[in-house]
């Protein structure tokens, strides 16, 4: 339950700095100025970073990224888990010119105004492989990612029961000639207001962006068949 007025509620890292977390826990950190740089729990620039085995919880921010604000910078998280961040931006991570890694990672009940998990730009193209993303919200655009001049891949991941508060889309939003790839993966019963996704609202792309779907299942996007892509298949849980 750490504060700051600028970035990094618990830790900020800055320019080569090294670190490797294992087993750790950020909990209820805090960025109380809306004009701070962001990061509730860790703000790292040009740092080399690794996290493994741990939380990222509770933390609340007036600004960007709920738990982690990275610039220029490419952090690997390995069984970690973010929930119940909130930020004006990227609800769990906001990354600038940031190429992070997420793998085996939990995403769960973050809040944002837009970018619910991810807000994506400058460049950044992080990478999402076998992570669950769930019951996320925002109030705006982009339940689970919003990309900006960004490249997004989202492998062997499910993306369900994530919830846009208004009409606007998506799921995924992607502009400025963004490019998400998803590859292997589930997205289902994820929600605009009380009911499903529309197809057109369920990822949207504009000025000049593209989305390429691999072997995924969807509820509404895309063409059944294409690329060996399932829409409309109610996915089945093995116990």
């Amino acid at each position: 339950k750490n504060f700051s007025n600028n970035g990094g509620g618990a830790l900020y890292m800055f320019d080569s700095a090294t670190a490797i977390f294992r087993g750790c826990g950020f909990y209820g950190n805090a960025i109380h100025n809306v004009y701070g740089n962001g990061g509730n729990d860790i703000f790292q620039v040009r740092a080399i970073a690794s996290y493994y085995n741990c939380v990222f919880s509770d933390s609340s921010s007036a600004a960007r990224g709920g738990a982690i604000y990275n610039n220029d910078c490419a952090p690997y998280f390995e069984n970690c888990e973010f929930r119940n961040g909130q930020a004006v931006m990227g609800g769990a991570v906001y990354n600038d010119a940031a190429s992070p890694i997420f793998n085996n990672c939990v995403f769960y009940k973050n809040y944002a105004g837009t970018g619910g998990v991810l807000y994506n730009l400058s460049g950044s193209q992080p990478k999402m492989l076998n992570c669950l993303v769930s019951d996320n919200q925002v109030s705006t655009s982009g339940t689970v990612a919003y990309n900006d001049q960004s490249t997004l891949e989202v492998i062997n991941s499910t993306v369900t029961r994530n919830v846009s508060q208004t009409n606007s889309p998506g799921i995924f939003v992607n502009k400025n000639n963004s490019t998400l790839t998803i590859r292997n993966s589930i997205l289902w019963a994820n929600q605009l207001g009380l009911g499903p996704f529309p197809q057109s609202y369920e990822i949207s792309n504009t000025t000049g962006s593209v989305t390429n779907l691999y072997n995924t299942l969807t509820q509404l996007y895309g063409t059944n068949g294409a690329n060996n892509n399932l829409v409309g298949i109610k996915p089945r849980r093995v116990d």
